[in-house]
């Protein structure tokens, strides 16, 4: 696709309710828009605050305090 300066940018606004909600949900969907020339706004309507990790893969605070 070729942009002129008359040619107005396209924009994919991506809204989601947690941080990574986009990378799992529609990444491939961002990927392709970015490739095409389309500019990627991501609005996350939190800050990931009161998440939890489940998976027990990550260390707690503690121990990265303790680091």
């Amino acid at each position: 696709m070729t942009m002129s300066s008359t040619t107005p940018q396209r924009t994919l606004l991506i809204t989601v309710a947690h941080p990574d909600d986009e990378t799992f949900e529609c990444g491939a969907l961002i990927a392709n828009a970015a490739a095409s020339g389309i500019r990627v706004i991501v609005c996350s309507a939190s800050r990931g605050e009161l998440g939890e990790d489940a998976s027990g893969l990550y260390p707690t605070p503690a121990a990265l305090g303790a680091a």
